[in-house]
């Protein structure tokens, strides 16, 4: 859980959740937030050894000044860098822009912060873009990041969302209100070509220099990442690709040749890999389940369950003999009540119990447009929860005796047990990561 220890939140109101709180933050543009229940210090400036340092590498002349950008998140997976103007940077079709406290040392934000980037976001129900800046790590190691948020008095309250990537990659969420000052800090793997990005999201009315400072240094932390796919090379010959976490690599059967592709959830991600039905793709070691854990990845479905099909499944290493693991699948009828209708549901199984081995599991509605879906599951010794496209769906209430530990190396496209299942599985997946904590998801 060391991960999830050195999270860390100082607000200046008195409003404290837990990251899984009750305030709506929604993935994929949805409004709200969610708060820390921690209050430690956030330093001021960038501990050494600082990676980057928002304020501090900030350029008026050069956009993307030692790996930043300045950015309009359009709030569907793509952004837009901004232009260059007399003072900072501006959006291309909103109010949004970037500046410094070294152009504005006169602002609000400035005096609260000492140093800042000054970000001002245009109005929420107007449905366009959010200032945002971007960070893109180099190279693998685990770092600090460090958050400072400052909202000008008279303003509106103003969502911030730290993510990775991508808005359904959640790494926190939080409203600050007008006057109030937001301090947060984390430690986690940050793998090569990862795009850390805060992005100032407007409810309601817009807010001029919200101030927003934030920095990456290394650290000594152990790694907490255990596996990650990114599906962008291959061996030689074509029939594995690394996991550029821990090693080894991943093959498929009973074809041989890996189908990696150009498409992607979106255009950072550069490619996927394309199971066709009969194929699986296996691992050759297994994932750590006695702590927590977070199992995330990108899906698009070229086809659906059917009445034949039944059962898609994503993603396994449940040992059915032993108990232990996790899975992932999509079932072809799921009824979610309420006098909706039947549809695609996202069904997630774990071992609830150890005496007797008992699985149980748990399902939510899955999309039906055959579209990108973004999958995590987050584990503790209480339950499990399932989040889709960064919006928390459904809680597995587990046994705090149950069967974690599994000896299956995680299997994609087709159960881990038994070896004889039929691999249903037609579509690409992204990003596999395996990572030694319980990241966050916001409650609808």
């Amino acid at each position: 859980m060391r991960w999830a220890l050195v999270l860390s939140l100082l607000v200046v109101w008195g409003c404290n959740e837990s990251l899984f709180g009750s305030h709506r933050a929604g993935g994929g543009g949805g409004d709200g937030g969610d708060t820390g229940d921690a209050n430690q210090d956030v330093p001021e400036t960038c501990p050494e050894p600082c990676i980057a340092d928002a304020a501090r590498d900030y350029s008026n002349t050069v956009n993307g000044q030692k790996n930043w950008r300045y950015l309009d998140d359009d709030r569907d997976r793509t952004w837009v860098p901004m232009k260059l103007g007399a003072i900072g940077w501006s959006g291309q079709l909103t109010a949004t822009a970037v500046s410094s406290c070294a152009d504005s040392a006169g602002s609000s934000a400035c005096s609260a912060l000492g140093h800042a980037l000054l970000l001002s976001s245009s109005n929420g129900a107007s449905g366009l873009a959010d200032p945002a800046i971007e960070l893109t790590m180099p190279s693998r190691q685990v770092i600090g990041l460090g958050l400072r948020v400052y909202v000008p008095p008279g303003a509106a309250p103003q969502l911030i969302r730290l993510y990775r990537n991508s808005r359904e990659d959640a790494l926190f969420t939080a409203t600050v209100p007008a006057g109030s000052k937001l301090l947060h800090k984390l430690t986690l793997d940050a793998l090569a070509g990862d795009r850390f990005l805060v992005a100032v999201v407007s409810t309601g009315a817009g807010a001029m220099d919200v101030g927003v400072e934030l920095y990456a240094s290394g650290s000594t932390a152990p790694s907490d990442c255990q596996l990650d796919l990114p599906f962008e090379t291959k061996a030689a010959g074509g029939t594995t690709t690394p996991d550029t976490c821990r090693g080894g690599s991943f093959s498929q059967l009973p074809s041989p040749q890996l189908n990696l592709v150009s498409l992607a959830p979106f255009a950072e991600q550069h490619g996927s890999i394309q199971i066709s039905p009969g194929n699986t793709v296996v691992g050759d070691h297994a994932i750590d389940q006695t702590t927590d854990l977070t199992v995330q990845l990108w899906v698009q479905l070229l086809a659906l369950p059917t009445t034949t099909t039944r059962e898609i499944t994503i993603l396994s290493d449940l040992d059915n003999d032993l108990g232990g693991g996790l899975e992932l699948s999509v079932i072809a009828d799921f009824d979610p009540g309420g006098g909706l209708p039947h549809g695609p549901g996202l069904a997630v199984a774990a071992y609830s119990h150890t005496s007797p081995l008992t699985v149980d599991r748990v399902i939510t509605v899955y999309p039906s447009d055959g579209g990108w879906q973004f999958v995590r599951v987050a584990r503790t010794s209480t339950g499990v929860d399932v989040c889709l496209n960064g919006v928390w769906q459904k809680h597995l209430l587990v046994d705090s005796t149950a069967s974690f530990s599994t000896t299956n190396s995680p299997t994609l496209g087709r159960k881990a047990t038994p070896a004889t299942e039929v691999a249903y599985f037609d579509g690409r997946l992204d990003d596999v990561r395996a990572i030694t904590t319980a990241l966050p998801c916001a409650r609808p």
